[in-house]
């Protein structure tokens, strides 16, 4: 919340992280999942992506609204599916039961997640060995999202 409170060029650097740090989520996945399939220049045809994003931030959080508000953006400048739906509490248990669903789900090409707490880090470690879905970690729980092997993780320095 500190860059909300240093006016506007924060808020707006907020929102480059978020899309930078989307783009940076979503171009290897397309990338190597095509090349893999179709053994082809990723850039001329590629399946159709859906993602799931799972945060811990509630709609009533101006920095989670502009960050969703930039994932989704980078979702339709990259071409993909991306459903991210904030809640309005947080809740760690529902939250768990949220990624261990969506893990399982076909539709799903990958998830993004912030792992917030211990409840959630065991469901996305579970998720992560039985799964052969890629999992991407943002904004919370670097050190723990790289000890359980997630693919990659955006987030700017604290």
């Amino acid at each position: 919340m500190k860059a909300l409170r240093n006016g506007a060029k924060s808020v707006n650097c907020s929102i480059l992280m978020a899309l930078i740090s989307f783009w940076l989520l979503v171009t290897p996945i397309a990338a190597l999942t095509n090349a893999i399939a179709l053994n082809c220049d990723p850039c001329i045809t590629r399946k159709d992506y859906t993602l799931k994003a799972i945060l811990h931030g509630t709609s009533e959080d101006d920095f989670w609204l502009q960050v969703q508000s930039a994932m989704r953006q980078a979702a339709l400048d990259m071409g993909v599916v991306l459903e991210l739906e904030l809640k309005k509490t947080f809740n760690s248990f529902e939250m768990a039961q949220e990624i261990d669903a969506a893990s399982k789900n076909p539709d799903y090409d990958a998830l993004i997640v912030t792992i917030p707490d211990e409840l959630v880090q065991q469901s996305v470690s579970i998720a992560i060995q039985e799964q052969e879905k890629p999992i991407f970690g943002m904004n919370l729980g670097y050190e723990v999202a790289r000890k359980l092997g997630v693919l990659g993780f955006a987030a700017q320095d604290e």
